[in-house]
C-alpha cells in the first residue's frame, strides 16, 4: 500500500493501480498454467528440490507440452 501511494494520489488511483496489478499477473501467468500446476503437484509430491531438479522438472513439463501439442 505505502509503495502504490507513492505513484498514486488517492485511495481510488491506488484501488484502480492493484487493479491493474492484479490483471497483469493473472495475464503473465495464464500463458504458463500447465507448467505451474504440475510444478506444484511435484512439489507437493517431493517437498523439496534443488534449482537442478526444479529446472530438470520444468524441461520434463515443457517437453510434455510441445510433444503433445
Amino acid at each position: 500500500m505505502e509503495l502504490a501511494a507513492l505513484i498514486c494520489k488517492s485511495q481510488e488511483a491506488i484501488a484502480a493501480f492493484f487493479t491493474f496489478c492484479k490483471q497483469q499477473a493473472t495475464d503473465m501467468l495464464s500463458e504458463h498454467v500447465t507448467l505451474l500446476w504440475s510444478l506444484g503437484i511435484i512439489l507437493r509430491m517431493r517437498r523439496d528440490m534443488t534449482a537442478a531438479q526444479m529446472d530438470e522438472a520444468i524441461a520434463s513439463v515443457l517437453a510434455s507440452e510441445v510433444a503433445g501439442a
